[in-house]
């Protein structure tokens, strides 16, 4: 699966903080990246939040600090941390935003699959950006892409998508 994937990704890479929350389909992806904390085998610090828009603050904030800050969300959830986003690229903060596509909220779509989240992250923010967007075509280049993506965060200076969706990440 895409989402399994993904965790193995962001373990090579080495992510530093993972911050959260769970929202369906990426919901996988946060969890066994928690295990892993929790195991030891992934020497990162995992950070559950209150809200989509808590985990963006907090991978802000990390990375400002020094660390290579990963979170998951998808399309309900990327609405919401707009504005910590356009921050990030504004101040050339590096943060690594894996975007499970999906439809909209809590209305049944949340079981289907869409790609409605493009536009959205290629502009999240209130200003002039474009953000790099790596669009994954099987698990393999998802986890290959979770990987680079943190690198690509980190030489670019500026948050990074890694674009998948619910047959991807679930199938």
């Amino acid at each position: 699966m895409g989402n399994h994937a993904v965790s193995w990704g962001v373990r090579l890479a080495r992510a530093d903080v993972i911050a959260a929350y769970p929202i369906t389909p990426q919901t996988q992806i946060v969890e066994e990246l928690a295990d892993m904390c929790a195991a030891g085998t992934l020497k990162a610090r995992f950070i559950k939040v209150e809200s989509e828009h808590s985990a963006m603050a907090a991978c802000v904030g990390a990375s400002a600090a020094g660390a290579r800050a990963f979170t998951a969300t998808s399309g309900p959830g990327v609405s919401l941390m707009t504005e910590f986003i356009g921050l990030a690229y504004f101040a050339e903060i590096p943060v690594t935003i894996i975007d499970v596509q999906r439809g909209g909220p809590s209305t049944g779509m949340p079981t289907r699959t869409q790609q409605a989240d493009l536009i959205a992250c290629a502009y999240a923010s209130h200003g002039d950006t474009k953000h790099v967007l790596l669009f994954p075509e099987d698990p393999h280049e998802c986890f290959e892409f979770a990987a680079q993506a943190l690198d690509l965060a980190d030489r670019l200076q500026t948050p990074v998508f890694v674009m998948t969706d619910l047959d991807i990440g679930m199938n």
